[in-house]
């Protein structure tokens, strides 16, 4: 598991374990996460993510085990219904943030004006969140989480409830955060599609225990565990070919770049391509298939490609 060196981190969880009622969520957790980075914290319902976040931000302790964070580490919560007072209008709702934190009261206003146009939202400053569609909700709760400038925020399903164009939107401006900002961005999720689209690592969490951690690209293209394949299977993977349609003896699946493919295209190799899928993981192309043939490539051929896999069917 290629996990960052512990003098890297920001935050470190060393043989944490949490227990609710007899009931153990979190089963002796290592993990190490990156400053600066975009780092998404990815499993099933129940494995314990919403619980390392709470630990995180210090509103539960670990019944054993421990927790570092850097010495200048200040964090923010951002949720996933949002958590918007409905009895006051969006510039209220942020000034709440500040009247919790140290900032000079004769700085609110500036800092509400300032973050509201960093998030697109000055217009809708003094409307009410009743008025506002899922996606602004969340610019105003990613406005509240920025105004007090932390430099780590915590980001827990907050896009597993909006409609694809708005989660795409919220995925950019969290990029956008990261970049200009350099703040380091905790996505804990469900969806695969967000990770691909913006973290640059990633851990799988399972029965309260990290069972991978890689790099985004990495896990994408070559996933260590059966529950990461599990996860990945509608996006790299493209529409198997039914038994009773193949008259080839193999059915082959091929995970290759751009250049890789294009030799493949030149080549003309015997057999046809069954289906084929267009994968782009941090800024790059890659391309999966399942081939159709009844001649194993050569090992130079093999060598090449990122994952390969052969099912023998009988004919």
């Amino acid at each position: 598991m290629n996990a960052p060196e512990r003098n890297e981190s920001l935050i470190s969880f060393e043989h944490v374990s949490k227990s609710f009622g007899g009931t153990m969520i979190l089963n002796d957790l290592n993990l190490f996460i990156p400053k600066g980075k975009i780092f998404g914290i990815i499993g099933r319902s129940g494995a314990g993510k919403s619980t390392m976040i709470r630990l995180i931000n210090g509103l539960d302790q670990p019944t054993t085990g421990k927790i570092s964070l850097s010495q200048d580490v200040k964090s923010s919560t951002i949720f996933q219904h949002y958590a918007l007072l409905q009895s006051k209008t969006v510039a209220d709702n942020i000034r709440l943030a500040l009247r919790f934190s140290k900032v000079n009261k004769q700085e609110y206003d500036k800092r509400i004006e300032n973050v509201l146009r960093y998030v697109s939202m000055i217009e809708k400053k003094n409307t009410y969140p009743s008025h506002l569609s899922g996606g602004q909700k969340q610019r105003v709760g990613i406005a509240r989480a920025l105004v007090t400038e932390p430099s780590l925020l915590l980001c827990d399903e907050i896009t597993s409830a909006l409609d694809p164009t708005a989660k795409k939107s919220i995925l950019n401006l969290l990029k956008k955060v990261n970049e200009e900002l350099g703040t380091t961005i905790i996505l804990v999720t469900h969806e695969m599609e967000a990770i691909k689209e913006i973290c640059d690592e990633v851990a799988v969490i399972d029965s309260g225990k990290v069972i991978e951690q890689a790099t985004t690209k990495k896990m994408f293209l070559s996933p260590q565990s059966n529950l990461v394949r599990e996860f990945l299977a509608d996006m790299i993977y493209p529409k198997y070919p039914k038994k009773e349609s193949i008259s080839f003896n193999y059915v082959l699946y091929f995970l290759m770049n751009a250049t890789n493919y294009a030799r493949f295209q030149e080549s003309k190799m015997e057999g046809t391509v069954y289906d084929i899928k267009t994968i782009h993981i941090s800024g790059e192309r890659f391309f999966a298939m399942y081939f159709l043939t009844n001649k194993i490539p050569d090992n130079e051929f093999i060598d090449q490609l990122i994952s390969y896999e052969k099912v023998t069917v009988d004919v």
